[in-house]
């Protein structure tokens, strides 16, 4: 190893060159601070230098400064000569960055041992370096490797959603010749049916009506998933979206004896802006639930509706993140609209609470399946809610029904004047 000696005094420079090279060292030596400094500064550097604490030109702990303030991942190791009696030289010279120190006039044996321990040191700082090289390398290529990975994943979701449109529209064509063509023979505008003909043909049309509907859900849940799907907002009254979305499982519920009613507070009969729509699709997957899991001439399904203002009475879902909404602004234009759709069912065990909102997943046991689904419908309910920058959650005591609540923050006035304080949503 090349050591680098700076010490203007010319008996201990002798001493310290004669004693390093019978150790083994290549020695470079310098007689003032400005030819150590640059012997440091060389392409081919000492990787340890001993430097005198005073010296021509600059003194040791100058270039230990120096040195220091450089940064480098791989700096030398410092020594600095001083006297026994200048410990407060030593303190500096250790706060200033110095590796270590030997006090003069020197023991041979300390010495040794000092470079001994900067050999050490250099060793361990180099293998650190390596190990640090290489693991950036490996970083690189991993994430090299992630984005490749991303790219892909992307590629594929995007020919997975243009595969699920493409066979939804195949799939639409015939599915809505029968379901039309079920009608007109339920009707009878082709000729009298006889019971067991209608009954049949009402088995083909609710059949075909529930094949449609999943291949809507699914096609709606890999959108939401991909990112392609977008609100479009528009004004309306909620109480019209309420009653219309009571109007999909009206025939339903009133042939299973089921009452259906509507609970709006007086405040709650506005017009807001959202996408009517896909808050319409949230409605009718919960009053679908909620009919399906009520016994036949049950309690009856409940829905309800109330305004909840920023920074006023708490809502009763939070954010997918956990956190409560927020205060709102200044001016009080934004609120939130908390709606709610109760049954009296067979209610949800609690330890069954967390996975509702799962895709594809149904409380039922597979080989005890009571009720029809594919699990989809709460998972999509989910994504169209958190896409207007809302939430849901439900409360349920087994055996005693549920309650199923979900709340977005709607613009009271018009959607253009709501664009300006949520953009990016619409």
């Amino acid at each position: 190893m090349k050591i680098l000696i700076a010490e203007d005094e010319v008996i201990s420079r002798r001493i310290l060159e004669k004693t390093l090279a019978e150790w083994g060292y290549e020695v470079v030596s310098t007689t003032n601070g400005t030819d150590a400094w640059q012997a440091l500064q060389a392409c081919d550097a000492p990787r340890l230098a001993i430097l005198d604490w005073i010296m021509p030109g600059m003194d040791g702990i100058d270039i230990i400064r120096r040195v220091r303030s450089i940064r480098s991942p791989d700096p030398p190791y410092l020594i600095i000569l001083t006297f026994m009696e200048g410990s407060r030289n030593i303190v500096n010279a250790l706060e200033a960055g110095a590796n270590d120190y030997v006090s003069k006039p020197f023991d041979h044996e300390e010495l040794k041992a000092r470079i001994r321990v900067g050999e050490r040191m250099l060793e361990l700082q180099h293998k650190l370096m390596s190990y640090n090289e290489d693991l950036e390398k490996e970083v690189a290529a991993r994430t090299a490797d992630l984005w490749e990975a991303k790219d892909a994943a992307e590629a594929g979701n995007r020919a997975k959603t243009a595969f699920i449109a493409n066979m939804s529209h195949e799939v639409r064509t015939p599915l809505n010749a029968i379901i039309g063509f079920s009608e007109v023979l339920i009707d009878g505008l082709a000729g009298e049916l006889n019971v067991k003909q209608k009954e049949y043909s009402g088995e083909i049309l609710e059949a075909g009506r529930r094949i449609l509907q999943l291949f809507l859900n699914v096609l709606d849940f890999a959108k939401i998933e991909s990112g392609d799907m977008r609100l479009r907002n528009s004004n309306f009254m909620l109480r019209q979206l309420l009653v219309s979305s009571m109007q999909t499982v009206e025939e339903e519920a009133r042939r299973r004896g089921i009452p259906l009613t509507l609970d709006m507070a007086m405040d709650a009969d506005i017009r807001i802006c959202a996408d009517s729509d896909k808050l319409g699709r949230t409605l009718s997957c919960l009053l679908d639930n909620a009919v399906k899991f009520t016994p036949d001439g049950g309690g009856g399904v409940r829905i309800s509706a109330k305004p909840v203002r920023y920074g006023g009475e708490t809502a009763s879902c939070r954010l997918p993140s956990g956190e409560p909404f927020p205060a709102g602004n200044a001016s009080g234009a934004w609120n939130l609209l908390e709606i709610s759709v109760a049954d009296n069912g067979i209610g949800i065990k609690r330890e069954d609470i967390g996975r509702l909102f799962t895709p594809f997943t149904q409380l039922d046991e597979p080989d005890t399946k009571r009720f029809k689904g594919a699990g989809l419908g709460l998972a999509l309910a989910k994504k169209l809610v958190e896409l207007h920058g809302g939430c849901i959650c439900a409360k349920s005591e087994f055996g005693s029904g549920s309650t199923f609540t979900f709340v977005i923050p709607v613009g009271l006035e018009s959607c253009d004047a709501w664009r300006g304080g949520r953009k990016g949503r619409v």
